[in-house]
């Protein structure tokens, strides 16, 4: 049972599914303020604040380039996992 368990999950996996783990998309924000890192599958990996964001009053503009910067590594992310697991012909 377990193996047929286990068979039926490797096929559900597509190929080169756990190498997205090892993809990487990044981003700055505009204004070089926040620095975002996702993984393959979109999970952000690093965040980064710079010391100047601390005295910033706005936290919905700063909300919002955190969340602008996320979005744009995942972009990257999820062109470079595409890339992977299609291959360079689906380009």
């Amino acid at each position: 049972m377990i193996e047929s368990l286990q068979e039926c999950i490797d096929g559900a996996v597509p190929a080169g599914w756990d190498d997205l783990a090892d993809v990487r998309g990044t981003a700055d924000s505009v204004d070089g303020l926040v620095y975002a890192e996702v993984d393959g599958h979109g999970r952000l990996t690093d965040l980064w604040l710079d010391p100047r964001v601390c005295p910033r009053s706005d936290s919905h503009a700063l909300a919002a380039s955190i969340v602008d910067t996320v979005w744009a590594a995942t972009r990257e992310a999820a062109a470079d996992a595409h890339r992977l697991t299609r291959g360079p012909s689906a380009e």
